[in-house]
């Protein structure tokens, strides 16, 4: 009884590993790399746009921001910048680079969902000009041909797309840990939605290159201080039978804090944020798409069981403890060697990601010191089980830290 139990219990930590795997081998495909091409429109190819950015004491980086979507823009569009309980001079920068501002200042409220919702709210009855809304970051370059890219896609599929983000270390000299968090930022934001979107599958949302219709913004509300507010409103949509689709075409990027501590404080609000989602709406979303035979909704709810791939190395290594604990003790050897499989897998999955994705941003040798990341991540794990981080805590960054790559 005891092995069938432990069995079924390695087989269920297993799952994760099934659907990163599967994510892993549709986007290594050699056709995969076709997906990311340059996106030209036509002439009034696309409906009017409002771009909108939640800017919080962003003065020295916003305007990089802004002169990289400007000239993505038509007559009839609008570039809306929300200044955030800022205390310094971001709005005067922001309208000095062109765009609209409104300022917000409720620090009983914090966090981008606020934010975004303000700016929503601004525009008021002008909103029925615009026919797509898109919500981008304030330390983020918007690359050429994305804007038209994002909204080809919204329009021809009415539901949200999401931009290819990635984020970058910035430094000339990153650590092996630095390192590591860059790759695995690229697996999860570039990799894992690609192989999804190669099976006809939607992606979670991840916080900038966002578009939508404005019938979609209407039915839902932006008004939320989670720590991974995107990803809350993308999967809300998807209950509404409105996944969000990916778009490679649209490409996003940004760069990481470069100490150490400003680094720590925002993996800490993702991964916690991420978590929190996995313990209170997975279940929901797993007997909703079960009941309902809704495939989407049942991919994307598989797709954020996938927790943090260290979190999710550290289950398979503790899976394979207690494997051979228990086929030790019994002399059965089949949960020991089911726990091995999916590590193994894992393993595998995760080189392959780096073969085709890492190689630019970690060396084999640095990628081999994963195990001292791992370590690295357990106080964060613990912190969620003992002392979660709740309050949205913007990441601080050095003065004139935003870079383009």
């Amino acid at each position: 009884m005891l092995t069938v139990v432990v069995c079924g219990l390695v087989l269920l930590l297993g799952l994760p590993v099934w659907v990163f795997a599967l994510q892993m081998a549709m986007a290594v495909r050699p056709s995969a790399r076709a997906d990311v091409v340059p996106f030209v429109a036509g002439p009034n190819a696309r409906p009017p746009i409002a771009v909108v950015i939640p800017a919080h004491n962003e003065s020295r980086g916003i305007g990089p921001t802004l002169e990289s979507i400007r000239p993505q823009l038509r007559s009839d569009d609008v570039l809306l910048v929300v200044a955030d309980n800022c205390t310094d001079d971001t709005a005067e920068q922001a309208r000095l680079h062109g765009a609209r501002v409104v300022e917000r200042h409720n620090l009983a409220q914090r966090g981008k969902g606020f934010a975004l919702d303000h700016g929503w709210k601004a525009l008021g009855a002008e909103s029925a000009a615009w026919d797509l809304f898109l919500f981008v970051d304030a330390d983020c370059v918007v690359h050429p041909g994305t804007i038209d890219a994002l909204a080809t896609k919204a329009m021809q599929t009415g539901r949200p797309a999401q931009a290819m983000y990635l984020i970058f270390n910035g430094m000339s000299s990153p650590s092996p840990r630095q390192k590591l968090s860059e790759f695995a930022y690229i697996v999860n934001s570039h990799a894992r939605p690609l192989g999804f979107h190669r099976l006809g599958l939607p992606c979670n949302l991840v916080g900038s290159g966002m578009m939508f219709q404005r019938s979609l913004l209407s039915h839902v509300s932006l008004a939320s201080g989670h720590l991974v507010e995107d990803m809350q409103l993308g999967l809300t949509l998807a209950q509404r039978g409105l996944p969000p689709v990916f778009c490679p075409e649209g490409y996003v990027t940004s760069t990481f804090p470069e100490d150490d501590r400003s680094q720590e404080t925002q993996r800490t609000r993702w991964e916690h944020g991420r978590l929190a989602i996995m313990t209170q709406m997975l279940p929901k979303l797993l007997l909703r798409s079960v009941s309902g035979l809704d495939f989407r909704l049942l991919a994307m709810a598989l797709d954020t069981a996938v927790p943090p791939l260290t979190l999710l190395l550290m289950v398979q290594v503790l899976s394979v403890v207690l494997g051979l604990a228990v086929s030790l003790a019994t002399g059965e050897w089949l949960p020991a060697q089911l726990a091995l499989s999916m590590l193994a897998l894992l393993l595998a999955a995760l080189v392959l990601a780096w073969h085709q994705y890492g190689r630019q941003s970690i060396s084999g040798a640095d990628f081999a010191k994963a195990a001292a990341y791992v370590a690295w991540k357990i106080p964060l794990y613990v912190k969620f089980a003992v002392a979660r981080q709740t309050e949205w805590v913007k990441t601080e960054r050095k003065p004139g830290e935003h870079k383009e790559k």
